[in-house]
């Protein structure tokens, strides 16, 4: 089940979603919560291929890819300038969310044989790109596994220009959403390698 806009609110002061710094409605700029989402920005380090043409990236050996990665790619600040993101596939570049997030697993309920009180399911999200970028040619896209239950750091963002013109993007843009679900059923704690990530590469 999806949350709305006014579930978001209830996770957000709950503890049940943590998103730092906290999505904030501003007059001028409108409000960062759609009626089942909430923008999530896109931070200030990207992530780029390092110049090696004859390079082969073995996935069958690739090992830990926090370690592949960083050893393919190299990462760097936007600028207030902004980064130009050419046209293509080959130009796919890793980026991540300017926000932390957050989603704790529920605690236990102590045992009370005379209660039927249960703890609140627990809460799982992904990313979805926005459509007003989109229609520019912007493909914003995040591996699922970052989403998942327990998680916590900020959001791999993995984006191309499917358009016709370079794009120009900047720090701090609303780049994406974050589309919040409940989870059904027990869950046993499995924390991604990524988990705590701060870099794009997967880095903490």
């Amino acid at each position: 089940m999806i949350l709305s806009n006014a579930a978001l609110f209830e996770a957000l002061a709950d503890g049940r979603l943590v998103i730092e710094p906290e999505p904030e409605v501003v007059s001028d700029s409108g409000s960062p919560f759609g009626t089942s989402s909430v923008d999530l920005r896109l931070g200030a380090v990207l992530a780029k291929p390092k110049d090696a043409p004859h390079a082969i990236v073995d996935m069958g050996r690739a090992g830990r890819i926090t370690d592949t990665l960083s050893a393919f790619m190299e990462e760097f600040e936007i600028g207030d300038g902004g980064y130009v993101l050419e046209p293509g596939p080959q130009n796919l570049i890793p980026g991540q969310t300017f926000e932390e997030v957050r989603l704790p697993l529920p605690l236990p309920l102590e045992p009370d044989p005379g209660s039927r009180a249960r703890s609140r399911p627990a809460l799982a999200a992904r990313i979805e790109g926005k459509s007003s970028r989109a229609r520019f040619g912007l493909l914003v896209h995040s591996p699922r596994r970052p989403s998942m239950p327990g998680w916590a750091g900020r959001i791999t963002l993995e984006m191309m220009c499917l358009g016709r013109y370079p794009l120009r993007i900047y720090p701090r843009m609303p780049v994406c959403q974050l589309i919040v679900e409940e989870v059904l059923g027990q869950l046993i704690a499995d924390a991604s390698e990524f988990q705590g990530q701060q870099r794009p590469t997967g880095l903490p």
